[in-house]
């Protein structure tokens, strides 16, 4: 899990700095600096190692032995390839519900179609009072903004991408398809099996806790969710269903250019790409 919000841990150093530790059965901090951090950085208020290094502590990639040096605390094949590596991340990220972390991306996922219109994801003003409003937490300054997006983009809970309106550097586009399939690996689904979609909802929700805020108690899924669920159907890795004999009928967020309006009441798990 991620307890601090911060721009210097961007996922990419966080590998880097235990690609390091994983060559070496164990490594001192003072040879860790001197193989991550330029010369030039090291002890100046620019320095990026300490906030790396939390993040990786935080993320349980690394831990301290005996003698004080670093350890890899999860198996290599995690660091193996990027995809690898957020799979692992996405498994122990959004374990604590109580995180600012958590609660602001949760307020971003279920925001829905709410800040296509509201300017920059990183600096406008009316999307950080949304998140004040509906999170409790204060998004200022503009780090923990970039922060945020950093870890959105990497975790895969939502697109955040340049604008094509000069007056907004990002905005948030919501799929978390590559979050949800992290998730339903993660899950170990059995392939070729039918579930009800409460029951599809039950298995993953160990790991899919972020995207699925109040969809137990609505049967509504938001719309990253649902944009989610429309890629996988689309691209054959699930197939959304709804039988009309069925007692339970699940929402996803309407779109109706779509094969698969709003309701669906089963999902086969036919395997992820």
């Amino acid at each position: 899990m991620l307890k601090k919000i911060k721009t210097e841990p961007i996922p990419e150093r966080v590998l880097e700095i235990c690609r390091i530790i994983s060559r070496k059965k164990a490594i001192s901090e003072k040879e860790l600096i001197a193989i991550f951090e330029p010369p030039f950085l090291v002890g100046s208020s620019q320095s990026i190692f300490s906030h790396v290094k939390e993040a990786a502590f935080e993320l349980k990639l690394i831990k301290e032995n005996d003698e004080g040096n670093f350890e890899l605390a999860v198996d290599k094949n995690v660091l193996k390839n990027y995809d690898t590596f957020r799979r692992y991340c996405n498994s122990v990220m959004y374990e604590d519900t109580n995180i600012a972390y958590f609660r602001i991306a949760r307020c971003i996922v279920d925001s829905n179609d709410e800040l296509f219109s509201c300017g920059s994801f990183t600096s406008s003003q009316t999307i950080k009072t949304y998140i004040y409003k509906h999170s409790g937490i204060d998004p200022e300054p503009k780090r923990t903004m970039e922060g945020i997006r950093f870890w959105i983009s990497f975790s895969g809970l939502g697109y955040i991408q340049d604008s094509s309106s000069p007056s907004e550097d990002k905005v948030y586009l919501p799929n978390a398809y590559v979050a949800l399939k992290d998730f339903i690996v993660l899950s170990e689904l059995e392939k070729m099996h039918e579930y009800t979609v409460h029951e599809f909802v039950d298995k993953i929700y160990k790991y899919a806790n972020i995207l699925l805020h109040n969809a137990l108690k609505t049967q509504t899924f938001n719309l990253a969710m649902s944009n989610a669920l429309r890629q996988l159907h689309d691209n054959k890795e699930i197939e959304l269903i709804h039988r009309l004999d069925s007692a339970e009928v699940w929402n996803l967020f309407e779109n109706e250019s779509h094969s698969v309006v709003k309701k669906i009441t089963h999902i086969k798990y036919k395997g992820v790409k």
